[in-house]
């Protein structure tokens, strides 16, 4: 994504445990990315995109390191710090939904943990699916906002699966372009389509 890594960097200057943790993290910048997508659905605030792909990047930073780093007191400190700057990302934002949006997913992160025990990556649906945060500064809204985060909580068991290292089965693959059929034809669907096909993983 361009611009997005430069954004995030500027965003941790000043913060040199931070930077060390986003230096040894895999950027794929894959919830920006698909943030970015679901903008396509419609038009919306440019500065708003930007702002809700940058709070998703540190969400998950923030939960790479409350959930897999040692020591855990460092993990957990650092993930704080992230979980600050994603709310701050867009608590200057004009619509205040945005950021009750991301304490929700930070509090389901939380509850599903607890739930299962440590289940591995149990952060990675519940960001696919604030995919639908991108159709929101897009202007979409009702059914076809709830039909995206659908969609997405779908691709996120997909790309759980690829993380994890395990073969997903040919039913979810089904399953996701078919959420994915519910969604606007146009540039945006053809580039997920795109992304769940079972070459891509």
């Amino acid at each position: 994504m361009r611009g997005i890594s430069d954004l995030l960097n500027t965003e941790i200057e000043g913060f040199p445990e931070l930077k060390v943790a986003v230096s040894v993290r895999p950027k794929d910048l894959t919830y920006a990315n698909l943030s970015y997508i679901a903008f396509g659905f419609g038009h919306g605030d440019p500065v708003a995109i930007e702002k809700i792909a940058l709070a998703l990047e540190f969400l998950n930073l923030g939960f790479s390191e409350h959930y897999l780093d040692e020591p855990k007191n460092t993990g957990l400190i650092l993930g704080d710090l992230c979980y600050a700057k994603a709310l701050g990302m867009v608590a200057s934002l004009p619509d205040p939904t945005y950021a009750g949006h991301l304490s929700k997913i930070i509090k389901e992160v939380a509850r599903r943990s607890f739930e299962s025990q440590g289940e591995p990556l149990v952060w990675v649906e519940e960001l696919t699916a604030a995919v639908f945060l991108g159709g929101l500064a897009a202007g979409l809204t009702g059914k076809l906002l709830d039909d995206l985060g659908v969609f997405g909580r779908s691709l996120g068991r997909l790309i759980k699966m690829e993380l994890l290292g395990e073969k997903a089965p040919l039913s979810l693959y089904d399953e996701t372009a078919r959420l994915l059929e519910t969604l606007p034809n146009g540039a945006a669907r053809k580039i997920l389509k795109s992304i769940i096909s079972p070459a891509a993983f």
